[in-house]
């Protein structure tokens, strides 16, 4: 098996325009990738981020990190599946938008926004960039499905099931709840 150094992972997440993010809840710390910090247009750091840091630059309309945390540390969840904006040095918006076409169809919009200023400094108007991304949306949402459901009866096929099966035997543990399981074939 071939093994990937980390230079080469690095190399991919800077090619491919990919943060990532290792966040060690029982201490409030967060890793960040160098393409990471690049991305949001920051000198990259050696050392970890604290939770404010990060939470500083979350559009706070788009996600409750802390809420999050909360769900994470009480075990109610076990992945982050979130949709948010997060703030550029150069003061603009970066991230993913759900809005609605005219005939009312979900439509996923990937959205730049940046500040233009006058010649004082004083802010003269906003530029936004938006892409149009429901089509990779789309097939990513049926690549997810159909890796987690069966195609004819739609139910959760064995990897999926065992997921669910560890989830709800690690709540049922922590709330100190029996769980039953009935197996039919």
């Amino acid at each position: 098996p071939r093994v990937m150094h980390p230079e080469q992972v690095g190399s991919a997440l800077n090619r491919g325009r990919c943060g990532l993010w290792d966040w060690d809840l029982s201490r409030g710390r967060i890793f960040w990738s160098q393409s990471m910090f690049t991305l949001l247009g920051l000198e990259t750091r050696n050392d970890l981020l604290t939770f404010g840091e990060v939470n500083a630059l979350v559009k706070s309309d788009d996600i409750d990190l802390f809420a999050i945390a909360d769900q994470l540390i009480a075990g109610k969840s076990n992945y982050i599946d979130q949709t948010f904006r997060m703030q550029h040095t150069g003061g603009h918006w970066i991230g993913e938008v759900i809005e609605r076409r005219r005939n009312g169809d979900p439509c996923a919009l990937y959205v730049t926004v940046s500040s233009v200023n006058g010649p004082e400094g004083d802010l003269r108007y906003h530029v936004l960039v938006v892409s149009d991304i429901t089509e990779q949306r789309l097939q990513s949402e049926r690549i997810e499905r159909q890796a987690h459901y069966d195609e004819l009866t739609r139910l959760p096929n064995r990897a999926h099931l065992s997921q669910l099966l560890i989830e709800a035997m690690r709540m049922a543990e922590s709330d100190g709840h029996l769980l039953a399981v009935c197996y039919l074939d």
